[in-house]
């Protein structure tokens, strides 16, 4: 599943803990929540095709402005550019 593909993924690329739509609240930051905010079918001249183009918010959470900084850094470090599939 794409979600729990790009939630390995950037664990793995910033060192960061990462969760589904928010942080628990006794859990520490700095951290990264991500929520998938749409999905649309790909289209060719032949109709729909059988792949999705899914968009993903990414927030980046810290306890000041440097912390959460340096950790959105990261993160478009991780995805631009990003060759592969998530499933």
């Amino acid at each position: 599943m794409i979600e729990q593909d790009l939630k390995t993924y950037l664990e793995t690329e910033t060192q960061s803990t990462v969760y589904v739509f928010s942080k628990p609240l006794n859990q520490e930051t700095p951290c990264i929540t991500y929520q998938r905010i749409s999905t649309e079918p790909l289209r060719n001249h032949s109709g729909r095709e059988n792949l999705q183009k899914a968009r993903f918010q990414i927030n980046c959470l810290g306890k000041n402005f440097l912390e959460v900084k340096n950790l959105a850094g990261s993160v478009v470090n991780a995805l631009d550019c990003y060759s592969g599939n998530f499933q």
